[in-house]
C-alpha cells in the first residue's frame, strides 16, 4: 500500500505541473526500480526521491514514458565489491543509475551509488542526480544563456518608405535609415528599449524638381517589449510605444511624438541574434512645412522592414 502511495504522489506532482515554471526541455519518465535492496521499502523510496529531486530542479517528471524526452531506470542489487570504507561489516546493497533517450533507447549516463541503510545516505542522492544530468544541464544551460542577459545592445538598418498625407497625397519609396539600440530586460517576459536612430524626410509638395524638402529626423524610441521565447533558437518581441521626433536641419517641423508598434523576430546567431524587425509608426499629429507659398500641414505615416543583430551582456 505504501508503495502505491508515494507512486500516487509523483503522479500528482507531475499532472501539477502546468501550474508549475517547469522545464520542458528536460522531460523525464522516472521508471519503477527494479530489483532487491537492503529494505523491500527501498525501490518505491528511490523511484520517489528521484522524481521528487527532479521536480526541485523544475525538471518536468512525466506520467508515461512516451512523453518524455528522457527516461530514469534504476536497479537495487547486493555488492558484491569491496567496501567503500574499511571495517565496513554491513552488508552492502547498489543502486544503479541509467539516464536514457526516451524515443531510441540510446544510455546517456549512468552512476552507482553503495549504501548499507537508507538513512545513511544523506544528500547522496541528490549528488547522483545532479552528476547524471550535468551534461544536460550544462547543455540546456547554454541553449538559455544567449537570450537571458540583462542587456542587449544592436544595430539596425531599415527600408523606411514615408507616406505624406496633406492636400494631396505623395510617398518616398526609396527610403533607408539606421539606428543603435540599448535594450533591458528587467522581467523574463518584460524589456523595455531605447536608442537612436537617424532617417531622412523628403516631402514632395508637387512633380516639380523644386518643390520638395528635405530633412534629417533623429528618432528616439521609447517602447515596452513582450519577451517570447519559443524552442531553443528564437526570441520573439511583439512591441509597442513612442517615437521622439529631433529635425537636425529644421526644414520641416514634425510632432515631438509618433506612435510605433512592431515586432522583432530574432534567432540565434553567433554569440548574439539576428533579427527581422518590421513596424510601423504614425505622428501624434500634423507636421509643418513652411514654403513660399505658405505653411503646409500634412500626416506622416511610416513603415519600417529591418534587418540587425544584436549582442547581450549581463546575467540576470
Amino acid at each position: 500500500m505504501k508503495k502505491y502511495v508515494i507512486w500516487l504522489l509523483v503522479l500528482c506532482a507531475g499532472f501539477s505541473l502546468p501550474a508549475q515554471t517547469r522545464n520542458p526541455a528536460l522531460s523525464v519518465f522516472v521508471a519503477p526500480v527494479t530489483g532487491t535492496g537492503n529494505d523491500p521499502g527501498d525501490n518505491a523510496f528511490f523511484a520517489s526521491q528521484l522524481a521528487i529531486e527532479l521536480l526541485s530542479r523544475n525538471y518536468s517528471v512525466m506520467g508515461d514514458l512516451s512523453e518524455a524526452k528522457y527516461s530514469l531506470n534504476g536497479e537495487l542489487s547486493p555488492w558484491a565489491g569491496d567496501a567503500p570504507l574499511p571495517n565496513t561489516r554491513a552488508a552492502l546493497y547498489s543502486f544503479r543509475l541509467i539516464l536514457s533517450e526516451s524515443a531510441s533507447g540510446i544510455e546517456l549516463a549512468e552512476q552507482t551509488l553503495v549504501y548499507a541503510s537508507r538513512e545513511e545516505l544523506n544528500n547522496l542522492l541528490s549528488v547522483m542526480v545532479s552528476e547524471i544530468f550535468s551534461e544536460l544541464q550544462r547543455e540546456y544551460n547554454d541553449n538559455r544563456a544567449w537570450r537571458n542577459k540583462q542587456w542587449y545592445f544592436g544595430l539596425t538598418g531599415f527600408w523606411s518608405p514615408r507616406i505624406y498625407i496633406g492636400t494631396s497625397q505623395s510617398a518616398n519609396i526609396t527610403n533607408f535609415s539606421g539606428s543603435v539600440q540599448a535594450e533591458f530586460h528587467p522581467l523574463d517576459l518584460l524589456s523595455l528599449e531605447t536608442g537612436i536612430g537617424i532617417t531622412p524626410d523628403w516631402v514632395a509638395i508637387t512633380s516639380r524638381n523644386k518643390d520638395n524638402y528635405r530633412d534629417l529626423i533623429m528618432e528616439i524610441p521609447l517602447t515596452a517589449k513582450l519577451v517570447l521565447k519559443p524552442g531553443n533558437y528564437f526570441m520573439i518581441e511583439p512591441y509597442a510605444g513612442l517615437n521622439l521626433n529631433i529635425p537636425l536641419l529644421g526644414v520641416t517641423k514634425p510632432p515631438i511624438l509618433s506612435w510605433r508598434i512592431g515586432l522583432q523576430y530574432g534567432i540565434k546567431a553567433g554569440p548574439g541574434i539576428f533579427f527581422v524587425e518590421p513596424l510601423f509608426s504614425i505622428d501624434t499629429a500634423k507636421s509643418t512645412l513652411t514654403t513660399p507659398f505658405g505653411q503646409i500641414q500634412y500626416q506622416r505615416y511610416t513603415i519600417y522592414i529591418g534587418v540587425g543583430y544584436k549582442y547581450g551582456i549581463g546575467e540576470k
